[in-house]
């Protein structure tokens, strides 16, 4: 008995938010590329996975949309909605390593005329990077901030305290 494929032929693919438009079609093309190779190894054979065509133009629909935005969009369909009044803005910062990347978004709550539900509605305002300012720019500020601190302090630092300093200002930010 021949198991049911699963065939390929819309993707949501989320890239950075400074993504210029050449990067943005690399990540596509690399997109199908990607499924193309895993169709053809036995991984893909067991999950049933196949693709349409392994050509760009072949495939339906490839959406793009910025990490911060999905991070939005993840934040509401997991229960933020509940916590956003009707119009109230969002701000969600995504904290790469290398990158700092923020959406503005609102919900709206529509009725939906058949069920009489509540439907939210989700608006991205705006989406931007910022390749400069990132995690690790973050994680320096912060161990220099307690290298400051246990100096003050007259606490002596060696090679083990200071990855110690480094492993608590990464997990600050969490």
């Amino acid at each position: 008995r021949q198991e049911p494929r699963l065939y390929i032929r819309k993707m949501v693919i989320s890239v950075p938010a400074y993504f210029r438009d050449v990067q943005k079609l690399k990540t596509k093309e690399a997109a199908v590329l990607a499924i193309g190779k895993l169709h053809d190894t036995d991984f893909g054979g067991r999950i049933g996975i196949d693709v349409v065509g392994r050509q760009l133009e072949e495939i339906e629909d490839v959406c793009l949309i910025p990490e911060p935005s999905a991070a939005f969009v993840t934040y509401m369909a997991r229960g933020g909605y509940q916590a956003v009044k009707k119009g109230q803005q969002v701000l969600v910062f995504d904290l790469g390593a290398g990158t700092l990347d923020i959406t503005v978004g609102t919900a709206t709550v529509v009725k939906d005329p058949i069920t009489r539900e509540d439907r939210y509605t989700l608006d991205v305002q705006m989406t931007h990077g910022n390749t400069a300012l990132g995690g690790r720019d973050m994680d320096q500020l912060i161990v220099e901030y307690l290298l400051t601190e246990l100096k003050r302090r007259d606490v002596p630092v060696d090679v083990r305290m200071m990855g110690q300093v480094r492993d608590r200002a990464e997990k600050a930010k969490i």
